[in-house]
């Protein structure tokens, strides 16, 4: 690839140095230096990446006067950093990554450096030069292996504190790096890190399906004096390898015996107790006196169930328990009773969600008492098998979860609600709101608490979509998404001023929410409003093209090197105005740079340049094809931009390419369709084979979604067949379907598209429609329409 690459740099030497955009460049004695600066630059990245440092110095004195100078200074030094011995930094090296981190810092390989040489630092416990370097590292560079070492250090002078700081960093699902080990095991040793702290950071653990690092950090934890987690590694092994044969073989045979329960009419242990202090008008009792196995003692506690002891098991798949024989609708004799999982205990907010083991002042027991759930750690690989199971078939978990509720903790058993009836609205499952209504007083994670709003609005239940937003935590709640929706539920239930105050706060936004709220004030088109757009003069341009990162930028963009041209750019646009950011973006259109002109143009505050956001390159290639299809030009754009903002060469990591981003097998198909002889792989990056292949394939699907462009934007990017599947029993306003998309990708995809199409509508002189407009009715599923005859691959 890289000689394929050399040999363009070299025949395409006078296009290549025009780009760099400063016209005093052009010539053909500078193209050919700029060439055989480009190769040499290649190489050396080449050398880098190879661990080369000899072919790597070469090349260092050659590019001594490149704009790309600072990055071979940083390759050699970041070379030098990764062969260190375990001694000392040998002061030389001390010396030379001083004087190179002293430089102006126009560029992110500056502090790119800092970070790996406070690292090697720490590494090497040498904390008077860390401790001096630390403080200049910038916010967005501050990972958790630099605040670890940066804890070490302090840990000298500040033991207790650093420690208690440790232990916030403890609470994630990812394995931390080895800088935190010391820290984690020291505050372990001091009761810093609790008990509880380590139940929840296995739940988080287990959350993130990080199953290896789960059982690694449970094995080093059943070493400790008392500790519950001697098995965990096996159990949550068998559950991860098929959690429902877990389950299977986890559930009791006879779950009334495993309550203590002998028969409806001669119950003894739990079941008679709770039968005994029920009244008999239903409710719940004041306490009951429940055994915490079948041996012991009875133990008293405070039952807080949900109002109703029908509508609790009716919606677990049960009839009204029967507690005595003489009880109405008892089963008669010889029969089996019902299984009995009311809650038991009252709900301990400290628990979050796992209480101490029964038995335990911290925690009511449950229920009943099973061995195989007795402890914590055997009840938290139970949880995690059913999620895993909730995840495959939210049905299949809920029956499991019917025969084992009983032998869990009411705060399991909220925890257990909150997570099904997570995986049940992302499942479009019209039981998710009432298992969100069972997790009760469980607190919820900014996913959850996002999929019960959406839940409510499949339902169109706005009441509880004003009560899901509100319990959300207060900065979730400040999303535009939940804002919107929250006016929308005010609205709905007769709220008109609230709703406008938050419709009115949105509407200045030029994205989604915006434009959907605008619609709900009646507004005029998205743009109208809009000040002038500055445009940029000759001499501004220049000024800017004088700044070394735009040099570089412009350089690394050239050579093909688009990350470290987009770690560039940003850190050139970082500082800017509003003036000076469209100034960038001109330069970069200019350039045939759109994506990273419109990404400039996208961060302006108070100056927009909608032409500039909204770039539309390549309008006459289109237009035949266009027409051919009969598209709506303004679609195809929204659609474009959001897969590759016009860059040509633009590549997915699943092989997706061009500026329609089409996948290899799509492309096929269309050629084959469209009758193309001799169709191969390479043909999709020609620009007219790209446009022709991606416009059929956009006709093609859109037809087969009714003409439906939401319906179609999800197609694109999911695949018919679910963009079909994911319509609800009736129809839908297209903002709902959007908003309950089950995929993140798809659904910010979709949203962007339909924003950028309203942007591009208005650009291209149609008819004024609003977005709430656009987006319209989704309809409903019908027999013959849930996506089986999709066509496409």
């Amino acid at each position: 690839m890289r000689l394929i690459l050399y040999f363009l740099l070299l025949v395409a030497a006078p296009m290549l140095a025009g780009q760099a955009g400063a016209a005093a460049q052009h010539g053909a004695n500078h193209g050919h230096a700029a060439v055989s600066a480009d190769t040499d630059f290649l190489a050396a990245h080449d050398a880098f990446l190879a661990g080369d440092r000899v072919k790597l110095g070469r090349y260092a004195q050659r590019l001594s006067k490149s704009p790309l100078e600072v990055y071979v200074s940083y390759y050699q030094l970041s070379l030098a950093l990764d062969h260190l011995p375990a001694a000392p930094v040998p002061a030389s090296l001390e010396a030379a990554v001083r004087d190179f981190l002293a430089r102006p810092a126009d560029t992110p390989a500056i502090d790119r450096l800092r970070v790996e040489w406070l690292k090697a630092l720490g590494n090497r416990q040498q904390w008077a030069q860390f401790d001096a370097g630390y403080p200049h590292v910038l916010p967005d560079d501050q990972d958790t292996e630099l605040s670890c070492y940066a804890l070490q250090s302090r840990r000298r002078t500040q033991q207790q504190a650093a420690l208690q700081d440790a232990r916030r960093l403890w609470f994630t699902g990812k394995e931390q790096p080895d800088s935190c080990a010391t820290l984690f095991d020291a505050a372990l040793s001091a009761g810093i890190i609790t008990e509880r702290d380590i139940a929840q950071r296995l739940r988080l653990i287990l959350e993130a399906n990080n199953v290896s690092f789960a059982g690694k950090l449970a094995s080093r934890l059943s070493g400790r004096p008392g500790s519950a987690y001697a098995g965990f590694p096996a159990l949550l092994k068998s559950a991860a390898a098929d959690p429902e044969r877990y389950l299977q073989k986890l559930t009791p045979k006879n779950p009334a015996a495993a309550n203590g329960s002998e028969s409806a009419a001669g119950q003894t242990g739990a079941a008679a107790a709770i039968a005994a202090a029920i009244p008999d008008n239903g409710q719940q009792p004041a306490s009951v006196m429940l055994p915490e196995n079948p041996s012991s003692s009875p133990v008293t506690v405070s039952p807080s169930l949900p109002s109703g002891w029908e509508g609790f098991l009716s919606r677990l798949g049960f009839g009204k328990p029967a507690l005595q024989a003489s009880d109405p609708g008892a089963p008669g004799p010889g029969a089996s009773p019902a299984p009995d999982i009311r809650h038991s205990g009252s709900f301990d907010p400290a628990c979050d969600p796992f209480c101490a083991d029964s038995g335990d002042s911290a925690a009511a027991p449950p229920l009943g008492w099973y061995p195989k759930l007795a402890s914590r750690a055997q009840r938290m690989v139970a949880l995690f098998a059913l999620e895993r199971l909730a995840k495959q078939s939210p049905d299949m978990a809920a029956a499991r979860w019917a025969d084992l509720a009983g032998y869990f903790p009411v705060n399991e058993q909220h925890y257990f609600y909150g997570r099904l009836a997570y995986q049940a609205a992302r499942n479009l499952d019209a039981r998710a709101l009432q298992w969100y209504r069972d997790a009760a007083g469980t607190p919820l994670d900014d996913r959850q608490s996002a999929w019960r709003v959406r839940a409510a609005l499949r339902e169109q239940d706005w009441p509880e979509v004003l009560a899901s937003v509100n319990a959300m935590g207060e900065q979730q709640q400040l999303d535009g998404a939940w804002q919107y929706w929250k006016a929308r539920a005010l609205q709905a239930m007769g709220k008109p001023v609230e709703a406008r105050t938050i419709f009115a706060s949105l509407s200045g936004n030029f994205n989604f929410y915006g434009q959907l709220a605008s619609a709900e004030l009646a507004d005029t088109p998205v743009l109208s409003a809009a000040p002038p757009a500055y445009k940029p003069d000759q001499q501004s341009i220049a000024a800017m093209l004088a700044l070394p990162g735009i040099q570089r930028t412009l350089a690394l963009y050239r050579i093909g090197m688009r990350s470290e041209a987009l770690d560039e750019w940003r850190w050139v646009l970082r500082n800017l105005n509003d003036r000076q950011l469209l100034t960038a973006a001109e330069i970069a259109r200019e350039n045939e740079m759109y994506d990273r002109a419109i990404g400039a143009a996208d961060l302006t505050v108070n100056q927009h340049d909608f032409s500039m956001r909204y770039l539309a390159p390549y309008r006459a290639d289109l237009q035949a094809h266009i027409r051919e299809h009969g598209l709506d030009e303004a679609w195809v754009y929204g659609l474009m931009r959001q897969e590759s903002r016009f860059a040509t060469n633009a590549k997915s990591g699943t092989g997706a390419a061009g500026l329609m981003q089409i996948m290899p097998g799509t492309a096929r198909w269309a050629a084959n369709k469209l009758g193309f002889k001799s169709y191969r792989k390479a043909l999709i990056h020609q620009l007219d084979t790209n446009l022709r292949l991606g416009t059929y394939y956009m006709k093609t699907i859109l037809t087969q979604s009714e003409n439906n462009p939401v319906l179609a934007s999800a197609a694109y990017n999911a695949g018919p067949l679910r963009a079909l599947q994911w319509r609800g029993d009736r129809p839908m306003e297209g903002a709902i379907y959007t908003e309950t998309i089950p995929y993140e990708e798809t659904r910010d995809y979709v949203k962007k598209v339909m924003s950028n199409t309203s942007y591009y509508a208005y650009q291209f002189g149609d008819p004024p429609r609003s977005l709430k407009q656009r987006l319209g009715i989704v309809p409903a599923r019908t027999p013959n329409n849930h996506g089986a005859d999709a066509r496409v691959p």
